[in-house]
């Protein structure tokens, strides 16, 4: 269980070094970069999710670390967890993102709930939930039909 105060630190470290945004595909991807290697894996420690990349040599001789989210599910909650206690302009963001996102065209999207996100879970080594369960039997059954339908006509 994450503790109150971790949700505080990384609402504040969010709050000055972080951004978050929606890519060309509708995506919600939540980005901190810092020179700080050990206050981003404490913050990736406390959540349990999202992927550390780096060193990035700067022109100044300086290194940048990114924590990085682009899992939909994981982006949401983690926005929505620190939501309260950022600042009036990233609510405001947040806010735009998540509506933004919330209006997408389902067939965009991969995460949970899609036949994608079904396969996602299993390349990760993880027990599918069952939105995707339910997403990758449907989009099989409808693969059968269309086959099932290509070898009456053949």
């Amino acid at each position: 269980m994450i503790k109150t105060i971790d949700i505080g630190y990384a609402a504040g470290i969010f709050d000055g070094e972080g951004t978050v945004r929606l890519d060309q595909k509708g995506n919600i991807a939540v980005v901190i970069a810092m020179t700080d290697l050990d206050v981003l894996e404490k913050i990736q420690s406390a959540f349990g999710i999202g992927s550390i990349t780096g060193p990035v040599e700067l022109p100044s001789g300086k290194s940048i670390w990114r924590w990085g989210l682009s899992d939909y599910r994981s982006t949401a909650s983690f926005l929505m967890t620190i939501y309260s206690l950022v600042s009036l302009r990233r609510q405001e963001k947040i806010r735009e993102v998540l509506k933004a996102w919330k209006i997408k065209p389902l067939p965009y999207r991969s995460g949970c709930g899609t036949q994608a996100g079904y396969y996602k879970h299993r390349r990760n080594g993880e027990i599918s939930c069952n939105e995707c369960k339910k997403a990758a039997a449907e989009y099989n059954l409808k693969l059968y039909h269309k086959k099932k339908n290509q070898c009456i006509q053949d």
